[in-house]
């Protein structure tokens, strides 16, 4: 997958209109409570090439955020419907992508139906694909002309999704990314565990082990130690790292979301933590939509872009603040790195609020 290079969506979530251009290798979206920086990330799971995978990104990204076991009476559709769009009235999400190889998307529009809605023409398609059993769909359009329909039964525990939630740190799946991503191949272990020494200190392998175990665990062996602990034991910022990592190697070449980047990592180790991210990224040419609201995770961010030696890293990053305006629009603008090194450096307020003027 090629990287992002404009992005304008309509009717989704906190947005009437959005348009973030000039994006980078590295995104920062910053604002105010609410303003919508997780619904960027949520956005961007739209793929108009894998319909059936953007539909169960988008479902998943519910259920991780609403925690909704108890809701599952009400249809996919419904909990989409509700959640995703701005407008009620109107039931279409519209989106235009411009990728860093040139290629764009178009007008991209996508709806969720009941089979009950459908028009003739959609009818029409889905009786050429589709089960009888099927009781609502998703249904992709550009110019009014079908380009894909899927089942709106969803799939989302089968499949991956380049999306982590600001809470999210051990759990199964991160045993089978180390295993099969990193495990495997020890010039990318030994780089893996040595950029863990960041937030463990005292690392010196990591392994898998099912002893004594119901499921596979991670386990890491620290310098003097005749035992191995398991990762959940090392802290909440140990493993949100090594997921990251992780993450990271999984999604080479492609696109990764990280929500509040900045959770469970101790101020005096966050200089380091965001350069070992967005160096591992940067060789394994991810790009990171990233959000914060931290002001020390900012003021970080500064002292990593500034080094000498990240000169290629500060011009591939892009801080975006979420501002709303008078009218309650939501606007991003964007901070090339001169722009938002000022701001830092003279105590002036981008993470949101109420649109003005200052810069």
């Amino acid at each position: 997958m090629t990287h992002f290079k404009k992005i304008e969506i309509q009717n989704f979530k906190k947005f009437d209109y959005l348009k973030l251009e000039n994006l980078g290798l590295f995104n920062f979206i910053i604002g105010d409570n609410g303003i919508g920086k997780t619904s960027v990330l949520e956005s961007l799971l739209i793929n108009e090439k894998q319909l059936e995978l953007s539909y169960d990104y988008l479902l998943a990204a519910v259920h991780e955020r609403l925690k909704i076991g108890e809701t599952l009476h009400y249809s996919n559709r419904d909990i989409l419907g509700d959640f995703y769009y701005h407008n009620s009235n109107n039931r279409k999400i519209t989106i235009n992508r411009e990728y860093d190889n040139g290629e764009i998307s178009g007008e991209i529009e996508l709806y969720f139906k009941p089979i009950s809605e459908l028009d003739k023409v959609e009818q029409e398609y889905f009786n050429t694909i589709f089960l009888p059993s099927s009781k609502t769909v998703v249904v992709l359009k550009s110019h009014g002309r079908i380009l894909s329909m899927v089942s709106g039964e969803g799939d989302s525990e089968s499949k991956y999704y380049p999306f982590i939630p600001f809470h999210m740190g051990y759990s199964k799946d991160l045993v089978q990314f180390y295993s099969d991503n990193i495990l495997k191949d020890r010039e990318v272990k030994t780089a893996f565990v040595a950029n863990l020494k960041v937030l463990i200190p005292d690392i010196e392998d990591v392994a898998i082990s099912t002893e004594g175990a119901n499921e596979s665990l991670i386990l890491v062996w620290l310098t003097g130690e005749n035992k191995p602990l398991p990762l959940g034991m090392l802290g909440e910022g140990a493993t949100r790292l090594f997921r990251i990592l992780a993450e990271i190697i999984v999604c080479k070449n492609n696109v990764l979301l990280i929500d509040e980047i900045d959770t469970g990592i101790h101020f005096s180790r966050f200089r380091q933590y965001l350069n070992i991210i967005l160096k591992v990224a940067f060789l394994n040419n991810v790009q990171i939509f990233a959000t914060t609201h931290s002001k020390e995770c900012l003021t970080y961010l500064r002292d990593v872009l500034k080094a000498e030696n990240n000169l290629k890293i500060q011009t591939s990053t892009r801080v975006f603040s979420l501002i709303k305006s008078s009218n309650g629009e939501i606007k991003a603008i964007n901070y090339m790195f001169d722009q938002f090194k000022y701001a830092i450096e003279n105590e002036l307020e981008i993470r949101g609020g109420e649109f003005n003027n200052e810069l």
